[in-house]
């Protein structure tokens, strides 16, 4: 088992993360963004002194690159069953690995659905092609 890193000199020279939803084989991007949540406040005054107070929990959204090789059809059959309105949320497990697979960090990112999908840069003359994919969940949390 991988021990923790946690400075980020520490970090290997090549990472990925390795994306596991529902109960399909899991996807490796070179890129993920945005795994975290915010706290909306509200600023509450008494008297002569002010004081933000934590009020919701608000989840954002995911996004995940990587260079288009071959198209996932998983990832497009689950993008058009929410567009259809018949969205499968589902549970992901994010495993930042190394080059050898070994999980350095993982979150686990509950009730997550696609939102966008996309091949961003699509260069006629072949060079490298990159898709992107967003997901939207309602929470999400470090295990290790």
């Amino acid at each position: 088992m991988s021990e923790r890193l946690d400075t980020p000199h520490q970090t290997p020279a090549h990472t990925n993360f390795r994306v596991t939803w529902g109960v399909t084989a899991p996807s490796v991007f070179s890129e993920a963004n945005g795994l975290g949540q915010d706290i909306e406040t509200v600023l509450h005054r008494r008297e002569d002194a002010a004081q933000d107070r934590p009020v919701d929990v608000v989840a954002g959204h995911i996004t995940f690159r990587r260079g288009l090789v071959a198209v996932e059809d998983r990832l497009w059959k689950w993008y058009h069953s929410a567009a259809a309105d018949a969205v499968i949320r589902s549970f992901m497990l994010i495993d930042l690995i190394d080059d050898a697979g070994v999980p350095l960090m993982t979150w686990l990112v509950k009730n997550a659905w696609p939102t966008r999908l996309v091949a961003e840069t699509v260069p006629a003359n072949g060079a490298f092609a990159v898709e992107a994919i967003d997901f939207a969940f309602e929470s999400i949390e470090v295990t290790s």
